[in-house]
């Protein structure tokens, strides 16, 4: 894919599996056709967190990311 950066809201992120979902305005839908259900989220595994700042549920988080396609979801990189 392209480094095209985009921005959304961490939504919920399971601690204990180690993987969740960024909400985004930016529909998806076009970068995979069998993607993800909701083409305005992203999954978000957490080897693929960067920031030096825990994920924390209690904050909005807001996420910088890009985009891959990985295991037919539409998954965030480098956050």
């Amino acid at each position: 894919m392209n480094n095209t950066k985009y921005i959304g809201i961490l939504k919920w992120f399971d601690k204990e599996k180690g993987y969740g979902v960024i909400a985004t305005n930016h529909n998806f839908s076009v970068l995979n056709q069998n993607a993800n259900s909701n083409p305005n989220e992203v999954f978000l595994h957490i080897k693929n967190w960067k920031d030096f700042i825990p994920i924390d549920l209690s904050l909005e988080i807001s996420v910088i990311f890009e985009v891959e396609i990985e295991k037919n979801k539409v998954t965030a990189k480098k956050c």
